[in-house]
């Protein structure tokens, strides 16, 4: 890769690389400690049936609610929550379930869709 003096990268075409050098070190900060860190990109996969679907509940319903997470006697910090679900129906599945768990229904929205101009920009 071509740098100028310092190791600044000069831009062209294709992939940017920088020396981890450069990198200002910061500290990782957890929703949920050891398991879901916030800021970051967390996906819970897995086979049909394993549960999925009601763990985000569970999580969800921590964070609406500041209640303790499952697995240690840490409270959730409050905030919101977006659902987006593939599979369950907003009315017969997802809401039962968070009403149930408990969680701040106030708090938590569902993707219902996304609105583009004719143009075929999104509108803000």
């Amino acid at each position: 890769m071509a740098t100028s003096k310092g190791s600044i990268p000069i831009r062209r075409p294709g992939a940017t690389l920088k020396a981890f050098s450069s990198v200002k070190e910061q500290k990782l900060e957890w929703l949920w400690p050891g398991r879901i860190p916030l800021g970051k990109l967390s996906v819970i996969a897995g086979d049909p049936g394993l549960g999925k679907s009601l763990v985000t509940i569970a999580i969800a319903a921590a964070v609406t609610s500041e209640s303790k997470w499952p697995d240690c006697e840490e409270y959730a910090p409050h905030g919101g929550v977006i659902m987006l679900s593939a599979e369950d129906d907003d009315a017969d599945t997802v809401k039962p379930r968070l009403r149930v768990a408990r969680a701040d229904l106030d708090s938590i929205y569902s993707l219902d869709s996304i609105v583009c101009n004719p143009d075929g920009s999104r509108r803000g």
